[in-house]
């Protein structure tokens, strides 16, 4: 042990002054190179010139960096020029001597890099680090030590970071980036990770290392301004218009909707009371206001943000009371009473109600987003359905995005049909009245064996018949006449007569 000891104390005093000419060496390396800064370069292939290599580095420019330090030691797995080898003749390749300590400012795209003492997974050996050590003897094939006139040019004029825009991440969904910024930058030189959640966004250069990055979500698109607003409106007068529906694309959860007219009136649309947007009482802000002029809507403004713009729209005039309407499943009805919406007029109407009394038809739904006090049904009174004639019509309520007037060939169509079903009903209430004759005449001359009940049965039937032929309001010129159904119900008293007593 005594002479362990002391080898190394010999070993110390005849290292002595190496040491102190390492230090000296380092003190005097670190008063010319620390605080200066120089490039990264790239290396050119084996086998290309020095001339070439300096041109592909001009065009191929690394990170840029700043020297912070002169230091003797070693390090494991220095950073090494290529196709050199390595000087350990152990598997870790290490490298001892002088070290150069390098900080990254930015990388080879101009976006600032991440200190080490903002880098949280430092700790954890990430990819890479904005601090580089290098031996000595490969600083001058690693970087090039700029002038100070290029490093005045290189260094950014302000900090450039690397902005994610994302989608999701809302409930437990996946994140997606979007969109990059800076603009001009490719994806694939980066990677970027969500692991550690939105807040915690890491990016990294894949050669580089870490740099600076910030998370923003994509502004999510309230209003899609390229869909046109759908207004079903009634007009009352020249000075009433009555917005019965109103189907917009927006994604707000609650959407407020005022009216103006401008009838009899200078205003236009550029003046402060169109593009006024005031909160209403419980503070809600106003989404949409519709302007209507001399009974038609001529303009649909919206707000998004702090701007009001123009939104497409779409005016369809509802069918007066009494009009022949189709429906989108192709049924054919008459329009009842117009639905009271938002009523836009100069002066205050009291305008009745109309809501609607019939249930609503199945399968038919509103177009899309409409105000929650905008019902938007009307009675329809459905005379066709499926091709064929309703009788008695089918009374129910259906949204009036679903009602439409009927052209002319529809109704051609239809009255040929009418005219068909009437002419077939007409033939049943004459068949059945012959058919009784014939049993009667049959059953008094002895021909045959007739019931009574046959007799009362079709006389029901007959009844019936005749009822709805009134309510179909045929002339009484073909409708039976009365004295032939007297006569017949006198024919199966007399009968029943004789078959009681026969």
């Amino acid at each position: 042990k005594v002479s362990a000891k002391k080898f190394r104390e010999g070993c110390d005093e005849a290292l002595r002054p190496l040491y102190t000419e390492g230090s000296r060496l380092c003190a005097e390396l670190e008063k010319l190179l620390c605080g200066k800064l120089c490039r990264f370069c790239e290396f050119s292939p084996p086998g290309v010139g020095d001339s070439t290599a300096a041109v592909l580095q001009q065009q191929q420019p690394g990170p840029l960096a700043r020297i912070t330090g002169v230091t003797f030691g070693r390090i494991d797995n220095p950073l090494r020029a290529p196709h050199c080898p390595s000087r350990s003749s152990s598997g870790v390749p290490v490298s001892s001597g002088l070290i150069v300590t390098l900080e990254k400012l930015v990388d080879r795209n101009g976006i600032s890099m991440l200190p080490m003492s903002e880098d949280p997974m430092l700790a954890f050996r990430s990819r890479g680090s904005a601090e580089v050590k290098l031996p000595l003897r490969l600083l001058g094939s690693r970087v090039r030590v700029l002038s100070a006139a290029e490093a005045e040019q290189a260094l950014p004029k302000e900090e450039r970071v690397f902005v994610v825009k994302y989608a999701g991440g809302e409930n437990g969904t996946p994140i997606e980036p979007v969109q990059i910024l800076p603009e001009g930058l490719s994806l694939a030189d980066y990677e970027i990770s969500f692991a550690a959640g939105v807040s915690a966004m890491r990016v990294e250069h894949r050669s580089d290392g870490p740099v600076k990055c910030r998370a923003e979500p994509v502004a999510r698109k309230q209003v899609f301004s390229e869909t046109p607003v759908e207004l079903y409106t009634q007009e009352v007068d020249e000075e009433t218009h009555n917005i019965v529906q109103v189907y917009f694309s927006d994604l707000r959860d609650e959407v407020a909707v005022d009216v103006l007219n401008l009838t009899g009136t200078d205003l236009t649309l550029q003046d402060a009371e169109c593009c006024a947007f005031p909160t209403d009482a419980t503070g809600a802000a106003l989404n949409y206001k519709i302007i209507v002029r001399e009974a038609k809507v001529i303009a649909v403004l919206y707000q998004e943000g702090d701007a009001i713009r123009q939104s497409p729209f779409v005016e369809h005039r509802l069918p007066a009371a009494g009009t022949f309407v189709t429906l989108t499943d192709d049924s054919l009805g008459v329009m009842q009473v117009v639905p009271r919406g938002l009523i836009v007029t100069r002066t205050p109407r009291d305008l009745p109600e109309n809501e609607p009394q019939w249930p609503p038809l199945e399968g038919l739904r509103a177009k899309g987003k409409h105000p929650a006090e905008l019902p938007g049904m009307a009675d329809i009174k459905l005379v066709q359905q499926q091709g064929a004639v309703a009788w008695p019509p089918h009374k129910c309520s259906v949204p009036v995005c679903a009602i439409q007037a009927a052209d002319s060939s529809r109704l051609q169509q239809w009255h040929i049909m009418w005219d068909a079903f009437l002419s077939n009903r007409k033939a049943a209430a004459n068949e059945l009245a012959e058919r009784i004759e014939t049993m009667l005449r049959d059953a008094l001359q002895g021909k045959a064996s007739t019931k009574v009940s046959e007799l009362s049965e079709c006389y029901g039937r007959l009844e019936e018949t005749q009822r709805e032929l009134q309510e179909l309001e045929i002339d009484e010129d073909d409708s039976l006449p009365a004295e032939r159904l007297a006569a017949l119900q006198k024919g199966i008293q007399r009968y029943a007569a004789l078959a009681r007593y026969g």
